[in-house]
């Protein structure tokens, strides 16, 4: 019955390994004593870990391996003006805020208007699909005499509708010439 109870405890403390060299090397403290640690909780943990399981064992092991870190450890003192890495940073140097982003309105409302009127362009069973699709909130869809209009069949999927949505707005021109007047060369 010892035996059993002893082959038992050294396989549970074998699968426990990679846990407690896990633990250990996060934590960056010794793995032998974490190990040892591990195995004395065991032996005296034994009839219990017996009656448990297994699971319950390496649940317990894991615990209490935390517990010796943290007790090992102390409370973690943290001063602004320490040093948090190699190359000398500061913590205040990581809180400070990101500059602003800057945007230019007026080109960003030019990009906009480009897209609405090329959107207005289209049918409007396309624009009500990508004002739905895309969520654009402030694009009304209206319908347009100069548009092109073809029968629409009742089968017809949503992705043959943005297959040829997409298509259309690649060839509109006025689109692709404000997009390309700004990318620099």
């Amino acid at each position: 019955m010892m035996k059993d109870l002893d082959l038992f405890l050294l396989e549970s403390l074998r699968q426990a390994a990679p846990m407690l060299q896990h633990l250990a090397c996060w934590y960056r403290v010794d793995f032998e004593d974490l190990y040892q640690d591990a195995a004395v909780v065991a032996l005296e943990r034994a009839e219990q870990a017996r009656v448990r399981g297994r699971a319950w064992l390496h649940a317990t092991l894991r615990g209490e391996a935390l517990n010796t870190i943290t007790r090992k450890r102390g409370p973690i003192a943290l001063q602004l003006d320490m040093a948090i890495n190699e190359e000398g940073d500061r913590l205040p140097s990581t809180l400070e805020a990101p500059p602003p982003v800057v945007v230019d309105e007026q080109r960003e409302d030019t990009r906009t208007l480009a897209l609405y009127e090329a959107l207005w362009r289209l049918p409007l069973e396309e624009q009500i699909y990508l004002q739905r699709v895309f969520r654009l909130e402030a694009f009304h869809p209206r319908p347009n005499d100069f548009t092109y209009r073809r029968q629409t069949s009742q089968h017809r999927g949503r992705n043959s509708v943005s297959a040829s949505v997409f298509k259309r707005l690649r060839r509109d021109r006025k689109l692709s010439a404000t997009i390309l007047e700004e990318v620099p060369s």
